[in-house]
């Protein structure tokens, strides 16, 4: 439970009983998030359960579901799965195969990249820079070549960020002052720092379009002559439609099966439901070698 101050506590709880279309889902994973680490550190001023990223097997169904079996490993629009159970909505799941790794069924936080993917409209041709080689950058390139775009480079500041891209995704790989002077068609940015977005926006082409995908949690100052002057198209990537969702779920799930999407990879570290609080921390600190983490509860 996150306490209204910020911080977690475990308890015990009673648990939940699915309603007429839901489904009780005993968890087995759920991943550390860059967006909960706010209310992680600072509350939300009242009690809440968080967790999005969820994997679990049905543990029991409503009355009105039949689309679903008990013992099932599903995925989907979940929420609270800091929980050794939750329940969710039929409509909102995802069935997986049952050789499905925890580690390979993160599926929630491609949702984003698939629909900025969409929304930006790169051709196969387009010059692409993403500035930010984390986590969301490095699904961000798998997802890009995945649609067949390959004129890809990553921009970032650490030496090890930049081997992970090399050794994951394929792409050309660069610090920032190795692309000064160039511009790129399509810009992502997905650092999530002031840095980052100012470094995007000198990046963009006249007429460019940039993406703003980093987690910006306080207020930025942009440039705005700058992007008059390039009258650039600015886009806020964050997809918050159900049904697009769930598509965009089901559309990385396929490139997994297929063999084209590697979202293990991207998992590097793994803690026990009584380790959460060394979970977030060691996702804020990021350490060496530290790309993703998931909370394991079975």
């Amino acid at each position: 439970v996150l306490k209204a101050g910020g911080g977690f506590e475990i308890r015990d709880l009673p648990i939940p009983e699915p309603g007429f279309d839901e489904c009780l889902i005993e968890v087995s994973s759920c991943g550390v998030c860059t967006s909960d680490m706010g209310a992680w550190k600072n509350g939300l001023g009242h009690e809440e359960v968080l967790g999005h990223e969820v994997i679990g097997r049905i543990a029991k169904t409503g009355a009105d579901v039949t689309e679903f079996e008990i013992g099932q490993i599903v995925t989907g629009c979940i929420m609270q799965g800091y929980a050794e159970y939750t329940v969710a909505k039929a409509e909102k799941l995802i069935l997986l195969s049952d050789d499905t790794q925890d580690k390979d069924a993160i599926f929630e936080p491609f949702v984003c990249l698939l629909s900025g993917v969409d929304r930006l409209a790169p051709t196969a041709q387009a010059k692409i820079a993403v500035v930010g080689a984390g986590y969301m950058g490095l699904a961000l390139m798998q997802i890009l070549k995945c649609r067949g775009i390959t004129n890809i480079t990553a921009i970032d500041k650490a030496e090890s960020a930049l081997k992970n891209v090399s050794d994951i995704t394929g792409c050309k790989a660069v610090y920032p002052e190795d692309v000064a002077g160039e511009v790129f068609d399509i810009v992502f940015e997905v650092g999530g720092s002031q840095s980052s977005l100012d470094l995007a926006s000198s990046l963009g082409r006249q007429y460019g379009i940039l993406g703003i995908l980093g987690y910006h949690p306080c207020v930025r100052t942009v440039d705005m002559q700058l992007w008059a002057g390039k009258a650039l198209t600015a886009v806020n990537i964050f997809e918050y439609r159900q049904n697009k969702q769930l598509d965009y779920m089901k559309e990385a799930l396929l490139y997994e099966t297929q063999g084209k999407l590697s979202s293990g990879k991207l998992i590097t570290h793994s803690f026990s439901f009584e380790d959460i609080t060394q979970a977030f921390t060691t996702h804020c600190n990021k350490p060496e070698g530290y790309i993703k983490g998931i909370v394991k509860l079975k």
